[in-house]
């Protein structure tokens, strides 16, 4: 066959892909699909607000891309979601107490309160506006009666 033949022949080739490739296009999709099934067939109802979020009694599962949070009042009930999930085949990745999901910084105080702060988007912020340079932080608020001077 000579170069013309060759060359007409390469755009005649299909390829049909029965599973789907990390890195599609539609690679979002068809794993939340995948993921929503497996969840709903261990009991787990989807929010009618987010389809990111969950529920089934007192658990929550949050979703978002490839990152999720179980939340429960106890950690019996997350243990125990945790094992349904595994008994529906999906292998997650249990991390423990969380401290930093989407960019906010949880922490848990002694009392039982939980604090949530933005670290990354308040340097940020300090960064856009110039002081970034030479700033010490404080703990607020500051004595009222104190007198600034320059």
């Amino acid at each position: 066959m000579g170069d013309e033949a060759k060359d007409e022949k390469k755009g005649d080739n299909v390829l049909k892909l029965h599973r789907n490739i990390y890195g599609q296009i539609q690679a979002g999709r068809v794993w939340y699909q995948y993921l929503s099934k497996k969840l709903t067939s261990i009991g787990f109802v989807k929010s009618e607000v987010d389809e990111g979020v969950f529920y089934r009694q007192r658990v929550m599962y949050f979703l978002y891309t490839d990152q999720s949070i179980l939340a429960a009042p106890t950690k019996a009930e997350v243990d125990q979601a945790i094992k349904d999930i595994r008994g529906a085949g999906l292998n997650i990745t249990v991390e423990g107490d969380i401290k930093d999901f989407l960019g906010v910084h949880k922490e848990r105080q002694n009392n039982g309160e939980i604090s949530m702060t933005q670290p990354h988007l308040i340097k940020q912020i300090m960064r856009g506006i110039g002081m970034d340079v030479n700033t010490n932080a404080r703990k607020l608020p500051a004595t009222s009666s104190k007198i600034l001077k320059r």
